[in-house]
């Protein structure tokens, strides 16, 4: 049932298959950054950016986060608001590689009213949803942004269950 009311309801992320070349390049990319903190990756492969991304996310050794700061040197927890409303002290990633693309370029100074988004596991799938109303959509609300890759021991899942958001 829950399976059923998640595919009429939200995207599905598409399954992305990687060659064996393709997945080499990648690898010698990963290998390139080593244990270096802070480094900018010069992305000059053949393939879509998405894709690289998905490779690491496959990897289950990384989480991302999306910032308009494109300089955060240091991570540090911080008070924040989870879904539910309970304050949490914490810094926010997730093993999906897309969910953290809307935080990179979503330039909340722009937000009028509220925004709805996440990425709900289930079944070893992922689901998304991105909800901006329409005066935020006539504000403009796209900025640049960064999206960080950090290495996934050091953060522990929000929650479990059958459904649950991907942080």
């Amino acid at each position: 049932m829950i399976s059923a009311l998640l595919k009429i309801l939200l995207y599905r992320s598409p399954p992305i298959d990687i060659e064996k070349e393709e997945a080499e390049q990648y690898d010698q990319l990963l290998a390139s950054i080593g244990d270096r903190q802070s480094q900018v990756l010069e992305y000059m492969l053949p393939y879509p950016k998405f894709r690289f991304l998905s490779y690491v996310s496959m990897k289950e050794k990384y989480v991302f986060h999306g910032s308009n700061n494109s300089h955060i040197e240091v991570f540090e927890p911080r008070e924040q608001t989870l879904y539910n409303g309970e304050l949490a002290k914490a810094v926010f990633a997730t093993t999906d590689p897309i969910w953290p693309l809307f935080y990179a370029v979503f330039n909340r100074s722009h937000l009028i009213g509220s925004f709805r988004n996440g990425c709900i596991l289930h079944h070893n799938s992922r689901y998304h949803y991105f909800s901006l109303n329409e005066s935020t959509m006539n504000n403009d609300p796209w900025t640049q942004g960064m999206l960080y890759i950090l290495p996934k021991e050091n953060f522990t899942r929000s929650e479990s269950g059958k459904v649950q958001f991907d942080e």
